[in-house]
């Protein structure tokens, strides 16, 4: 079996000293693999099938992977009923791009501590499509909103708040 060697053919985009790139290459022998690496601020959308059709979720990469290789996500759900729904952070289709479809809030009770590489892997494997990188200002804002949701949970929210503080710092 070849040796996996790293190569990346480009520079990964930065945001102040934060990197954002989600994309990187790997050879393996003389074969390419794309590799999603899933640092802050990166989205992608998840694809899941209710009652006969399919859908799609967007979400968005809130904390670099800690020491376990785990990231905080959030989903962003259509805002249809602001009166029940958390509207700690609520976005709008300009904000994100053709990925969102309405005006949507960020979905902090459905928040997920999630593997890095589980996610890298659902992109090779295009069960997850990559998307680009949110704007620092939309970032900042859901992760303050997740500080201020009444619905998301403390634990992540201390992570969350971290992340926040380091973003702040620079």
């Amino acid at each position: 079996m070849a040796a996996l060697t790293a190569q990346f053919l480009g520079a990964p985009a930065k945001r102040g000293r934060h990197e954002v790139a989600e994309i990187t290459f790997v050879t393996e022998g003389s074969r390419r693999i794309r590799v999603w690496r899933p640092v802050s601020g990166a989205s992608f959308l998840s694809i899941d099938e209710k009652d006969g059709v399919l859908h799609e979720h967007f979400a968005i990469v809130l904390t670099d992977p800690d020491a376990s290789n785990r990231v905080i996500t959030v989903n962003l759900s259509t805002l249809r009923f602001p009166w029940t729904e958390d509207t700690s952070c609520v976005v709008d289709v300009d904000e994100v791009g053709p990925a969102l479809r309405a005006r949507s809030y960020a979905f902090y009770a459905k928040a997920e501590r999630r593997c890095a590489d589980t996610l890298s892997y659902g992109i090779a494997r295009n069960i997850l499509r990559p998307k680009g990188p949110v704007s620092g200002n939309l970032l900042m804002r859901v992760r303050k909103g997740f500080l201020a949701s009444p619905r998301a949970d403390q634990d992540m929210a201390a992570d969350v708040r971290r992340a926040l503080s380091a973003w702040s710092a620079t």
